[in-house]
């Protein structure tokens, strides 16, 4: 969300952000429709991903020594 309030932003680091989304994503406003696309996140959404993916039968377990 941070990236959208170019207000904040200087020029250049608008303009760097703007050239990011085109370069990687062929569109210059890839993070203006993502953050769209975030805004209709529900919290069903979140607790069926959830869910899904925190799931405590298929622990992994690190030992960092």
């Amino acid at each position: 969300l941070g990236r959208m309030m170019f207000r904040r932003l200087s020029g250049i680091n608008q303009a760097y952000y703007l050239a990011h989304s085109y370069y990687f994503n062929q569109d210059m406003y890839y993070d203006k429709k993502s953050l769209e696309q975030l805004k209709n996140v529900s919290v069903t959404d979140v607790n069926i991903v959830a869910e899904k993916y925190l799931n405590p039968e298929h622990k992994i377990v690190v030992i960092v020594r």
